[in-house]
């Protein structure tokens, strides 16, 4: 072979090597930019995944603070309403029992059974005859009949009753005392038998049904 034709072997193998490196060149840029974009996209994937993942807890967050803050207002509002509710039947309760302790120290006093007697000497057309007032034996004005029963006739507050209350009885009432009766009166029909009660019991709770929804509505306008 000629000098000539190996110098023309020589130039077509750098040729084909010239070749070849660009290709590869290009292949490997090509192959590089290729791993670029596809971190490239499966960053910007793994980025908006976060994002989403992040932006629901913060709403579950949000949502669960909400819930804890309703529950919260809630429990507090019915723990408010629970104690209000408390307050006013403690209140009611104490004022029943005040009124009825009132009731138990009124009628002990003697001018009160002489108006009590009074308002049903007033009203004797409904007490049959034969009937007995009983009063009770531990009334102050009536310490000494307990002392003396021979007084029962003629003791200081029967004797007060019967001068205010004479001649607005019907023939055959009479007065006496009892032991068993603490406060009030009883009257009790002897031929019939029917007994009628009026003692701070039953008093106290026909003022409270009166007085009772009045002080309601007061507690009502005051802690509503």
């Amino acid at each position: 072979m000629g000098d000539q034709q190996t110098d023309q072997v020589s130039s077509g193998v750098e040729t084909l090597i010239v070749e070849l490196r660009d290709k590869g060149v290009n292949a490997g840029k090509y192959e590089a930019q290729q791993i670029v974009d596809d971190a490239k996209r499966h960053a910007d994937a793994m980025l908006k995944q976060a994002k989403d993942e992040a932006s629901k807890l913060v709403e579950e967050a949000q949502k669960e603070a909400e819930f804890i803050r309703a529950s919260g207002a809630e429990s507090l509002q019915l723990a408010f309403r629970d104690t209000l509710l408390k307050l006013k039947q403690q209140l009611l309760s104490q004022f029943s029992d005040n009124l009825k302790r009132m009731t138990q120290h009124e009628l002990k006093d003697p001018d009160t059974l002489r108006k009590l007697v009074l308002e049903v000497a007033s009203k004797t057309q409904k007490i049959e005859k034969n009937s007995v007032i009983m009063l009770p034996a531990h009334a102050e004005a009536v310490e000494d009949l307990r002392k003396s029963p021979e007084k029962l006739s003629g003791g200081p507050l029967i004797e007060m009753i019967s001068e205010q209350t004479r001649g607005m009885l019907r023939d055959g009432i009479e007065f006496s005392v009892s032991e068993n009766i603490k406060s009030g009166i009883k009257i009790i029909s002897k031929d019939s038998k029917v007994e009628i009660q009026l003692d701070d019991s039953i008093l106290s709770d026909i003022l409270l049904e009166y007085l009772q929804p009045r002080f309601r509505a007061l507690l009502e306008g005051v802690l509503s």
